[in-house]
């Protein structure tokens, strides 16, 4: 992943931003990017800005399982620009690389592709969803400041 952001206050709002949070700390690409999941990486997040009312961002695996290596790919009602992959099932439960479309679905229309991505998973064991006891979903979305 070579176009690191350095200056986020620069892009323009429709910029698509892949966001890789990782134990050694978040590093921050503009799209498209291959991204190359570790055992350190434990989430990921597509954020775009500049959105229609009403419409909001999509991560289409194209594979058997929606989710990706992800064990849960979630978008909240209150960040219609955001899309994070949380977790990792293993090298047991996922494919060695994924393909993947970027859409924004428009309410009461279809989704409009905006890119293809693709994601190499390199993890050798399962990582835990770090938002809860392994797998369980949060009761609340993430706050953003």
């Amino acid at each position: 992943m070579s176009q690191q952001i350095t200056d986020r206050a620069s892009d323009p709002p429709e910029t698509l931003k892949i966001t890789v949070h990782s134990e050694s700390g978040a590093s921050t690409y503009v799209f498209p990017q291959t991204i190359t999941l570790t055992n350190s990486v434990y989430q990921v997040t597509w954020h775009r800005g500049a959105l229609a009312p009403g419409a909001r961002l999509q991560i289409r695996f194209l594979s058997r399982n929606e989710d990706g290596p992800f064990l849960s790919l979630e978008s909240y009602e209150q960040l219609p620009g955001e899309v994070n992959g949380y977790g990792n099932r293993g090298p047991g439960d996922t494919l060695k690389e994924y393909d993947y479309e970027v859409r924004i679905l428009q309410k009461g229309k279809t989704a409009k592709k905006i890119g293809d991505g693709h994601l190499v998973n390199n993890a050798k064991k399962i990582v835990l969803d770090p938002r809860g006891n392994g797998t369980d979903p949060p009761f609340d979305p993430p706050e953003y400041g």
